[in-house]
């Protein structure tokens, strides 16, 4: 797991919320003294984001969790780790490794893409009423560039970047709906905390993945590319998909005139 549940969430919710909101304030403070955090009552967070008990409970929910303890046990679990693409000594060798590696994931992106799939994909986005483009943190950065790309091209698509708000959105999804879900690692899933929302097996899920492995009864295709899963390379083959599949639905609605 690249990123654990609590930046995923913690992070989403400070991107989705305005400045000085209670909201904003409790992730910010839970990011930036976790380790404080993970041993507090939530009297005592409560007291150090200078909001009361029952905002601490309503963020909690927010965030598509149970209760307040669940999200001290999110802390508690939390394990930050970033891998460097180089370790060279020297800078200008630190950028000819990033460089390097970067190419080559493009490459193995190139090389391992099924076009045949994506061009099916592109169809079935022209021919839905309602498309839905997912991912969380790098990832839905690529899901926001294939928004919009395709708003471009005279189709909408709805991005939602806090992870309770794609959840609540899938609950509520049915046959008219295509939702295409990022997931470089292919652990999407693994965040809902096995509560599956109940939309994904009324709706047409496309799952777009760098994991070799992957099995969950909803999906419908799934697209995959080869990778390393090194962070370094994560967003960059992810967006290279969603550009693929932008440049291949701009040539698909070309054909049809």
């Amino acid at each position: 797991m690249i990123y654990g549940k609590l930046p995923i969430i913690l992070l989403s919710a400070m991107a989705s919320e305005a400045d000085g909101s209670k909201e904003y304030q409790i992730a910010y403070y839970i990011l930036s003294n976790r380790r404080e955090a993970a041993s507090l009552s939530i009297v005592a967070l409560a007291e150090r984001c200078h909001v009361s008990v029952s905002s601490i409970s309503r963020f909690c929910r927010s965030l598509g969790l149970e209760d307040f303890a669940e999200l001290r046990e999110l802390i508690r679990q939390a394990d930050w780790h970033y891998e460097p693409a180089s370790r060279a000594p020297l800078p200008a060798q630190r950028v000819a490794d990033t460089v390097s590696l970067l190419h080559e994931s493009l490459d193995r992106t190139a090389s391992s893409v099924d076009m045949n799939a994506i061009a099916l994909l592109c169809r079935k986005i022209d021919a839905y009423e309602r498309v839905a483009l997912f991912g969380l943190l790098k990832a839905g950065t690529a899901a926001q560039c294939l928004q919009a790309d395709l708003l471009l091209q005279d189709k909408v698509a709805v991005c939602k970047m806090p992870l309770s708000q794609q959840i609540e959105y899938m609950e509520h999804a049915d046959e008219h709906d295509l939702i295409l879900l990022f997931s470089y690692s292919g652990i999407y899933f693994d965040y809902l905390n096995q509560r599956m929302p109940k939309g994904l097996e009324r709706a047409h899920v496309v799952f777009i993945t760098g994991a070799r492995e992957v099995k969950s009864p909803c999906i419908n295709q799934l697209i995959r590319f080869d990778s390393d899963l090194s962070q370094a390379s994560h967003p960059l083959q992810m967006q290279m998909i969603a550009a693929l599949i932008a440049q291949e639905y701009a040539n698909f609605r070309r054909e049809r005139g």
